[in-house]
């Protein structure tokens, strides 16, 4: 510990070191220590006792009850020169609990209640003096400067401390003037101060680590005032603090360096988040969140130099530069993002040169990205895909445009991340599988065969390579496979092929409908099969209604010939056209044989003919000269090549008539059956 550094023989006690106890009595802690030798140590009893004063360069310890057996209450401790250790005391209703001058003093494992005024601090430190508070406890503690006061070189350190319900005429908690401070994993709640309304770094230097500063007030910087000061800062949060200017931190002159940590829900006239009137402020790693102002939600910069890089300025409000106003000096963003700005333009400026930006991403920002002679042409323009922010998770997930998009490193040896794990200054993201990718970027920490390296299979419900990509969408044209009850998509590995995807003549069914091209009639039939693609009753397959002029069943027959014969109806026949006597039947038309005796008119002329009847119509083939055929009746004497079998049976070119009876009889028979 630090203290021990600075004044080991102090916890280092002489050989002749001895434990005095003390009762409450009247006098009887003022008696031990004068009493005291160098290095003793003075215990007392639970009870009240008075203020005391310690002079003349002792070492000594102060230990109260320990816990359960009372409370050990002191009036307050004045000590001028030597070393003193306070335990286990709870300082009350006391003007002054501790003043320290030319000295060194530890309170430990102690509390302040009701103490300081507005004429004398809590807390004071001075005259070179050095003031050390571990695991302290601090509630409802004043001060006309602030309720813990270090000035004139004097030295204070604080860890593990919490103070609460404080308020000073300068400062409310802690003032340092022309003093060094240090202060770790303290808390500061519901103070007040005219400049500071939490800390005032008045010249000198103040370090921070793991401090917090809450729902605190003051005219300037409603968490920390600094002017002259330099300022060095790592995971430090500020929340809920009010200003005229700077509802977090205001600064003047000097210098601030910042690493890690949040600016939320600050408010104020001007710099909701941050005012840098002047000096040198560097701010890497940092939240700023649900900022509010009349100009500079975020950051409002009229002079001095500002530099941010790698912070997420997010959901931040104002009337001018909703995350950002500038009227002064210069602003230089890196690796920024800047998203959510509502009320004005992200970026505001009233001169030029004022605001620059590499690798920056303007996102969803509802009034624009930059307003007068700010350019952020050159920003990045992405969802930055962050992983839960209404769960406080503004890490980038797997897939995002940001990872390894900034110049520089981070820790795993990537390039840099954009956004508040991007950079050496980043904290460490956890490793939780060890398959050497961190919380955010591995998309399931908790299982190595899990990360962006890993290649995914389609269809088992594993995000397997962490793209964010639907695993049942394998060519993100946003539409499922239909082998996926809730799917549809007909060909996952095309893009181009999706429900509802514009329809071309290439033979491929490009939107999903069953057919190539566009169904318009709805019928489920495309042009390529529809033949009246803008009426849902004609498709193939369809009923077809004879003799209405429609190709209902889009066959591409003619709708007056039900028989496919070759013959329509007579009705619809043309002049002078053979017609169809039964267009029910193909084999009753004006081409087909008579068959004589059957009741039929087989072809369609004057009725059948009775059985054995040759008169008539029946036909004789007749074969001239030259070898060609006519039908006509059979006239005796016509020059026929014919013969007489000797069975009494003609024949016609060498066919027995008995034969072509015969033919007769098979076709009415195949008839009927069909």
């Amino acid at each position: 510990m630090l203290i021990s550094l600075l004044v080991p023989s102090f916890f280092t006690p002489p050989v002749h070191a001895e434990t005095l106890v003390v009762s409450p009595t009247s006098g009887s802690l003022a008696s031990a220590i004068k009493a005291a030798s160098d290095g003793d140590t003075l215990q007392l009893m639970p009870g009240s006792y008075p203020p005391v004063v310690i002079s003349g360069g002792k070492s000594l310890t102060i230990e109260g009850a320990v816990a359960g057996e009372g409370e050990t209450i002191l009036g307050g401790v004045s000590v001028s020169g030597g070393m003193l250790t306070v335990r286990r005391v709870v300082f009350a209703d006391a003007e002054e609990a501790v003043m320290v001058e030319a000295a060194s003093m530890l309170i430990e494992d102690s509390l302040l209640r009701d103490v300081g005024s507005p004429h004398a601090a809590a807390l004071s430190a001075k005259a070179g003096a050095m003031l050390t508070l571990v695991n302290v406890a601090a509630e409802r503690i004043q001060g006309p400067q602030g309720a813990v006061s270090v000035t004139s070189s004097s030295m204070l350190e604080m860890q593990d401390v919490m103070i609460s319900d404080c308020e000073g005429g300068a400062a409310g908690a802690v003032y340092a003037a022309g003093a060094s401070a240090t202060l770790e994993r303290t808390s500061i709640t519901g103070c007040a101060g005219e400049v500071g309304g939490g800390i005032a770094a008045m010249s000198g230097s103040l370090s921070m680590s793991a401090v917090q500063i809450s729902d605190s007030f003051a005219d300037l910087g409603g968490g920390l005032y600094i002017h002259g000061a330099t300022v060095t800062a790592a995971d430090i949060d500020l929340h809920g603090n009010i200003a005229s200017s700077g509802g977090h931190i205001h600064i003047e002159d000097g210098s601030l360096t910042w690493r890690r940590g949040m600016l939320s829900m600050g408010s104020a006239d001007i710099g909701g988040g941050v005012s840098v009137v002047g000096g040198d402020v560097r701010i890497h790693n940092v939240l700023w969140h649900r900022l509010s102002a009349l100009s500079g939600g975020g950051l409002s910069v009229s002079g001095g130099s500002t530099v941010l890089a790698h912070c997420v300025m997010a959901s931040n409000q104002a009337d001018i530069g909703a995350a950002i106003a500038s009227s002064g000096g210069t602003v230089s963003l890196t690796a920024s993002i800047l998203s959510g700005s509502v009320g004005a333009e992200a970026v505001a400026s009233t001169h030029a040169l004022a605001v620059s930006t590499q690798d920056t991403v303007f996102w969803s920002n509802s009034e624009g990205n930059g307003l007068g002679s700010v350019d952020v042409s050159s920003g990045l323009h992405f969802d930055p895909l962050f992983s839960n922010t209404v769960g406080g998770d503004w890490t980038l997930r797997a897939g995002s445009p940001g990872l390894d998009a900034a110049f520089g490193i981070d820790h795993d040896g990537t390039a840099a991340d954009i956004g508040l794990f991007g950079g050496l200054d980043a904290a460490v993201l956890p490793d939780e599988d060890g398959d050497g990718f961190v919380a955010g970027r591995d998309c399931d920490d908790h299982s190595a065969w899990i990360n962006e390296s890993e290649s995914d299979a389609w269809y088992d419900g594993e995000d397997t390579d962490c793209d964010g990509a639907n695993d049942f969408d394998a060519d993100g044209d946003g539409f499922n496979s239909e082998s996926e009850a809730w799917g549809g998509d007909c060909d996952d590995f095309n893009a181009d092929i999706w429900p509802g995807a514009d329809e071309e003549r290439d033979g491929v069914d490009s939107n999903c409908d069953g057919v190539d091209l566009v169904d318009s009639d709805g019928d489920g039939f495309g042009y390529d099969a529809d033949c009246h693609d803008d009426d849902p009753s004609i498709y193939p397959g369809a009923d077809e209604h004879w003799y209405d002029g429609i190709d209902g069943d889009c066959a591409g027959d003619d709708d007056f010939d039900a028989d496919h014969d070759g013959y329509v109806p007579a009705r619809y026949a043309a002049d002078g056209e053979a017609a169809d006597c039964d267009d029910q039947d193909p084999f009753i038309s004006p081409s087909a044989p008579e068959i004589a005796g059957d009741g039929i008119d087989n072809d369609c002329q004057d009725g059948d003919v009775p059985a054995g009847d040759d008169s008539g119509d029946a036909v004789t083939v007749l074969v001239g000269e030259d070898g060609s055929e006519s039908d006509t009746g059979a006239e005796e004497g016509s020059s026929l090549d014919s013969a007489v079998s000797p069975g009494g049976c003609s024949s016609v070119r060498g066919i027995p008539t008995w034969s072509l009876v015969a033919m007769v009889f098979m076709m009415m028979v195949m008839r009927r059956r069909q």
